[in-house]
């Protein structure tokens, strides 16, 4: 599949390509304000419904309980989301690392599954220790993960574009990748977007233009539209790549993380390796309806909603099932 986008232009290394970064304009997204509501993120979901994972028609309803505990004797391995369910921004929700523990306690297997792409695998496993999970790095699984196994099948590219905040841990990335602000940034093979804190719509429209021109294979690293902070929402790589790009660009776009396969393909990898349970009962919690539960829909798992800090708290959440035909087995206001 990859050697396919060059072999489309020839193999031209797009040297021809303008050589420019895209300055030093962006000091964070410029959408990433209290304006972003839990209406307008369902809708921004429901607008690139055609690009996700496809389930069959949910025919259980979903069932409402108060907290984690009620659900522990019904599931042996419990497969978390991250912001919304188990901390906001950088901080852990209340009741959280609790819940995780009394789990683990009772012989669960306990899995981390996020699209936080920023974060090496040892920068992950210290951001939830120091918030107080007990995790170990065999328990967190990334969008990155994915990401940096997906790119094995890229060996034509050479050289990559990074789309993440400067001086991030590159670890497992490809060698000397471009960051936006090199000159060359523009005339990489291929670009790789794991972070939106740098981005915005100024060096968004640049990157689209030199795409337009000379088409380049983009490996999205975190799917989400959003992701919940302590005072607002803030737009994710998935915005300015499955929304926000043009659509002849799309079949250029290869996703890595929920809700599709590959990201759900390492949980049942980490589960089949743990060995724990011969047929192991698998529940995936999250906050938002069109990554976490449609994804774990589509992986066979059964699925919980956690509603009170993630992308739509406050909805009618009924109203919600009916109208994007995604149906949690759970809904639970936190663990």
């Amino acid at each position: 599949m990859a050697a396919s986008y060059l072999d489309h232009f020839g193999g031209v290394g797009y040297r021809g390509v303008q050589r420019m970064g895209i300055g030093q304009r962006a000091q964070g997204s410029d959408l990433m304000s209290s304006d972003i509501t839990a209406e307008t993120i369902l809708t921004w979901y429901e607008e690139i419904r055609a690009t996700l994972p496809k389930v069959p028609p949910c025919t259980h309803q979903t069932q409402t309980v108060q907290s984690l505990d009620e659900l522990a004797a019904h599931y042996d391995v419990f497969v978390f989301d991250a912001y919304g369910v188990l901390n906001v921004g950088e901080s852990a929700i209340v009741g959280a690392v609790e819940a995780l523990a009394r789990l683990q306690d009772q012989g669960k297997q306990v899995l981390v599954l996020t699209n936080g792409a920023s974060l090496s695998g040892a920068q992950a496993l210290a951001k939830f220790q120091q918030l107080g999970f007990r995790l170990t790095p065999e328990q967190i699984i990334s969008s990155r993960d994915a990401t940096i196994i997906g790119l094995r099948r890229y060996d034509a590219v050479q050289r990559w574009g990074f789309i993440l905040p400067e001086h991030a841990d590159a670890t497992g990335l490809p060698p000397e990748g471009l960051w936006p602000d090199h000159p060359d940034f523009l005339a990489a093979e291929g670009y790789i977007f794991l972070n939106a804190a740098a981005w915005d719509m100024s060096r968004h429209e640049a990157w689209v233009a030199s795409l337009n021109a000379h088409p380049r294979p983009i490996v999205l690293a975190n799917p989400d539209l959003v992701a919940p902070y302590e005072d607002r929402f803030r737009v994710q790589p998935g915005y300015y790549c499955m929304k926000r790009l043009p659509t002849s660009l799309h079949p250029w776009v290869e996703p890595f993380g929920k809700p599709f396969h590959n990201a759900f393909d390492l949980v049942k990898d980490a589960v089949q390796r743990a060995g724990l349970f011969a047929t192991p009962r698998v529940l995936m919690l999250g906050d938002t309806l069109h990554t976490d539960i449609l994804g774990g829909l589509a992986a066979g798992f059964d699925t919980a909603l956690v509603t009170d800090f993630g992308a739509h708290r406050g909805l009618d959440l009924p109203a919600c099932y009916n109208t994007t035909g995604i149906v949690p087995h759970w809904s639970l206001p936190q663990l």
